[in-house]
């Protein structure tokens, strides 16, 4: 009974908050109910006050979508990379982007806490 109840508890808080939870290796990252993508923890890396990560997005339709993308920790900006590494934007700001933010911290609190140090191109 008691692990029921604690399992109840913990799907209704992930529902209500965006957060991520490991499973098999991946991180999965959602806000606002049903977008999620699937990080790659394997992918993080932080050099040099640039973070990158690459991540799943998995679309109604159609096949998986692969993000790659980077991030300046002190400026608090994003750009998006092709899968040559080159970006596909100019910087674009964290603030006005809620989901890639959500990934942005999920991929940051990981490599804090894996130490994950790695040239990111």
């Amino acid at each position: 009974m008691r692990a029921i109840v604690a399992l109840s508890i913990l799907v209704l808080l992930m529902v209500l908050n965006p957060a991520e939870l490991e499973q098999q290796g991946w991180l999965r990252v959602w806000q606002e109910g049903s977008a999620q993508q699937w990080l790659d923890p394997q992918s993080i890396a932080e050099h040099a006050g640039l973070l990158r990560a690459d991540s799943l997005f998995f679309p109604e339709a159609g096949e998986p979508v692969t993000y790659r993308s980077q991030y300046r920790l002190e400026e608090g900006d994003y750009r998006d990379l092709d899968a040559q590494g080159q970006p596909l934007h100019e910087w674009r700001s964290l603030a006005d982007d809620p989901f890639n933010q959500a990934v942005f911290e999920a991929a940051s609190r990981w490599a804090r806490t894996h130490a994950t140090l790695a040239d990111p191109a």
